[in-house]
């Protein structure tokens, strides 16, 4: 199998196993169980108005060289929802350069404080206006944390309440409860998916929301590998572009 087909699973792979697991009535009582059941997108989108994350995505060669390369730069401000705002920086270098051919692109999209509906893309240095709205950027937004509801569970987004709630049961003994008060998720070595190693470590806020993650998976006949990092800032103070 090669390791593009690896990699379009890889991001979350572990977490699709995920939810083939129960729910947390039978994790065993104590400081784990009470974080997760604390978890809410309601709790999420009313305590997060802002943040700026950092993704990427570095694909190896067996001699360890970088073979491709994906960059993600996003912030969003919903402070005042009249006037919401976000940004969006993406680069792709080697074998990770998408079938469109682009390497580089920025969205930029926001409500100016005189009511004007500012919307940009620059793909490859060609800038061109979008048509936005309020709810346009809105809904952009909220794809931030979710980008599917089914029943009361939420995914796709950067909310994992729900997604671990379900897994608890088979995976809480990788749970813990670091240094900095975030419910940690550890697993080294892991092979889950016959003929490729996996590490995962990432850690959620305590509404649920992924504050930061490492992923690494190898194949193991090939040696190729890939790796994966998200790091998230909430509530930050965003220095807003106004034009690209």
């Amino acid at each position: 199998m090669i390791l593009k087909r690896k990699i379009s699973t890889a991001i979350f792979s572990l977490l699709t196993i995920f939810s083939l697991a129960s729910c947390t009535s039978k994790i065993p009582d104590g400081p784990v169980k009470d974080y997760i059941n604390g978890f809410s997108i309601t709790l999420a989108e009313k305590n997060i108005h802002s943040a700026s994350l950092i993704y990427e995505n570095i694909e190896y060669d067996a001699d360890g060289k970088e073979k491709g390369k994906a960059y993600c730069y996003f912030e969003f401000d919903n402070n005042d929802s009249d006037y919401p705002y976000l940004y969006l920086y993406r680069t792709y270098e080697g074998s990770l350069i998408q079938d469109d051919g682009i390497k580089e692109k920025e969205v930029l999209q926001y409500i100016s404080n005189e009511n004007e509906e500012v919307g940009y893309d620059k793909t490859d240095g060609v800038i061109k206006e979008l048509d936005v709205s309020k709810t346009t950027i809105n809904d952009s937004i909220t794809s931030f944390f979710y980008k599917d509801k089914t029943y009361d569970y939420y995914r796709g987004g950067l909310y994992y309440g729900d997604l671990v709630k379900i897994s608890a049961e088979k995976w809480h003994i990788n749970f813990s409860i670091n240094e900095d008060g975030l419910l940690r998720y550890h697993l080294l070595n892991d092979m889950t998916y016959e003929g490729v190693i996996f590490n995962t470590d990432y850690t959620l806020t305590k509404e649920g929301m992924l504050k930061d993650y490492y992923y690494d998976g190898q194949i193991i006949e090939t040696k190729e590998k890939v790796v994966n990092t998200i790091n998230v800032t909430y509530n930050v103070s965003l220095n807003k572009k106004e034009t690209l």
